[in-house]
């Protein structure tokens, strides 16, 4: 039995001898089922501020839904031409706004998710996806001694009076095109805008955010505003604390199942790390090593990556750019269908992390796989990684018994730090989310599907602004690159060692998603036709974008491949390197292929590679097994 009785971190608290104990006899580290006494990351604004918990959760109550944007009044678009807009808050108001936007405090201050930000010139991204549970933004005052506003030019040509409010907010879009996506794909229609969104007159003017409030949505219960309970709260106060005072580097890992919250901690801890305090400089490091629900990697990758205090807020859904340290394409969502591989490349990003011999703090993302083999593969995990605190987030039953199949080290040592003991925090899982609505509909596949759109359709991406182009890619002309000769030297399907005729090679790589790897000096590859196949892995592969291949010429020994517009830079800088062309388990998404529009029901003479029109009879292909059916053969006599 391992009995949470003291912290191991920051400045000492008095703790009852009485607290909460666990079970989980594996672990023999230091437990903490019990958050420690806060110091709130905006405590030198709000001292004497007692934290509500309503439900079970932390939040500011309702005031989101009674406020109503009226043109002229409190809403004042700037007719700039990219929908940006003028709101202005009174004392103790709130606003939601839905969608990805950019947000510059112009006067006065607000708060959001318990961190105080002061007017400034400096803009905050924020995303907010109506799947995902949205922070309010509270009206505050500025908290310094002399105010600065940073009121633009522009609002004298609207009625603002800005002595009338007490904070003034500059929202402009962090998107252009991404609402457009609903044409490539209907499931996404309301996914950054709610369906039944019905503005004021001369307030919309369809940028990529809307203010959402009983008034412009008709059904404000599929909402859910981001609350928090109260462990969590001191939790990532607690952590914080840590980071500011220790001279010791930190580093955290969060644990649950899927869905218990893993990702929302991590959000709001790399926000308070990273904006309290807010110098220029301030960095972290973001081991991001769940393929499936990725935060800073590209679709089906892990990667070790740096954030600054630029981190965009909100549930971003991958399209928040990062400084990359390092990326590998694991080539699928889930861990357990390549367990060697994903093991393997997680040990060389801990590596490279552990080379950079940081002082400061690091976050690490995993996976909810925690059963079976799973466990195996975070165990390893975590003693590799050398946590300094680790935070399970206790959701179901199955999470005991991960929690008692846990075996961490009782001790880490680092180059940076000797002998230190874990410390190990139990909190309850996360239930923000409602029921209804597009949180019913839109699963983790869904979400998986819009990062993998989003990455083929990104053009651009710039601190100011992310532009999207959702036309379908097949009305595109695909980049036509050759082998044998040529720069590709090798094809390799992973997961598939028989020998294939030129036919079924070409069946195979048809519409399908690959991993494109620059490689040094000479790979061992074996040709059964025209394509030369990789025989054994490559030492110094390094992968460098993903692309969907149209097409495979064998007449003309070439592919033709589609690249995302933002990484086709990156691929023409390394024209004269060698490639291999990699295809895993990444699935195509049907409507590149074939779009809902029907457009290339016209081609059904030009013999498309990837598209069949012939239709299948009724039960073909299909057998219906009959089972637990007794016949007299099968009777005991």
């Amino acid at each position: 039995m391992v009995n949470g009785v003291q912290s191991t971190f920051g400045p000492s608290y008095d703790k009852n001898d009485d607290d909460d104990s666990s079970d989980a006899s594996s672990i023999t580290a230091t437990l903490n089922d019990e958050a420690l006494p806060s110091a709130g990351s905006d405590s030198e604004y709000f001292e004497d501020e007692e934290h509500d918990e309503v439900n079970g959760g932390i939040e500011n109550g309702y005031k989101w839904e009674t406020f109503k944007a009226v043109s002229g009044v409190n809403y004042f678009p700037l007719n700039d031409g990219a929908g940006t807009v003028l709101i202005g808050l009174k004392q103790g108001q709130e606003v939601m706004i839905s969608g990805s936007y950019r947000l510059q405090i112009a006067k006065g201050g607000i708060k959001y998710n318990d961190i105080h930000y002061n007017a400034s010139w400096r803009s905050i991204s924020i995303w907010h996806p109506t799947c995902s549970s949205m922070s309010p933004i509270l009206s505050s005052y500025y908290a310094d001694w002399n105010e600065r506003t940073f009121i633009p030019v522009e609002a004298s040509k609207t009625s603002l009076k800005h002595e009338d409010f007490e904070c003034i907010l500059k929202v402009s879009s962090r998107c252009s095109g991404l609402l457009k996506i609903a044409e490539l794909n209907p499931a996404f229609k309301d996914l950054w805008i709610p369906q039944d969104y019905r503005p004021e007159e001369g307030v919309f003017a369809k940028p990529s955010f809307c203010v959402i409030s009983k008034d412009t949505v008709r059904d404000t219960t599929n909402i859910a505003a981001l609350k928090i309970s109260e462990r969590w709260h001191t939790s990532l106060s607690d952590l914080t604390l840590f980071h500011k005072n220790s001279p010791h580097d930190m580093r955290v890992v969060v644990l649950g199942g899927k869905n218990s919250g893993k990702s929302t901690f991590l959000r709001l801890l790399a926000q308070r790390l990273l904006h309290t305090g807010r110098q220029e400089d301030d960095f972290l490091y973001f081991l991001d090593i769940d393929p499936g629900q990725s935060e800073f990697s590209r679709p089906d990758c892990i990667s070790l990556s740096k954030l600054g205090s630029n981190f965009e807020l909100g549930n971003h859904l991958g399209q928040a750019e990062a400084e990359q340290v390092l990326e590998y394409y694991v080539g699928t969502s889930s861990p357990h269908v390549f367990p060697t591989k994903y093991l393997s490349d997680v040990s060389r990003l801990i590596d490279s992390f552990s080379e950079e011999n940081s002082m400061g703090s690091a976050l690490l993302n995993v996976p909810g796989w925690i059963k079976g083999f799973g466990v195996q593969i975070m165990n390893d995990v975590i003693n590799r990684f050398k946590p300094t605190h680790v935070v399970f987030i206790d959701s179901n039953s199955r999470s005991e018994a991960f929690l008692n199949e846990l075996q961490i080290e009782s001790t880490f040592s680092t180059p940076q730090r000797e002998e230190y003991e874990p410390c190990i925090y139990k909190i309850d899982g996360y239930h923000g989310s409602p029921t209804s609505g597009i949180h019913s509909r839109l699963h983790a596949p869904h979400l998986r599907l819009f990062r993998l759109l989003a990455h083929f359709h990104k053009v651009e991406n710039t601190r100011s602004l992310i532009s999207y182009d959702f036309t379908p890619l097949v009305r595109r002309a695909p980049l036509q690159v050759s082998f044998s000769p040529g720069p590709i030297k090798a094809f390799d399907i992973v997961d598939f060692n028989d020998a294939v005729s030129d036919e079924v090679f070409k069946d195979i790589m048809d519409g399908s998603i690959v991993g494109m790897f620059c490689f040094e000096g000479e790979c061992e590859t074996h040709k059964d036709g025209k394509f030369p196949i990789l025989k054994r892995e490559c030492l110094e592969e390094s992968f460098v974008s993903l692309g969907l291949i149209h097409s495979v010429d064998t007449e003309n020994s070439c592919i033709n491949i589609y690249i995302p517009e933002s990484t086709v830079g990156s691929v023409r800088g390394r024209k004269n390197s060698t490639w291999l062309i990699r295809r895993c388990k990444t699935a195509t998404p049907i409507c590149e292929l074939f779009p809902s529009s029907k457009e290339l029901s016209t081609f059904k003479s030009s013999g498309l590679p990837f598209l069949s029109f012939h239709k299948q009879a009724k039960y073909e292909f299909i057998w219906k097994v009959r089972r637990n059916i007794l016949r007299r053969g099968h009777q005991n006599r």
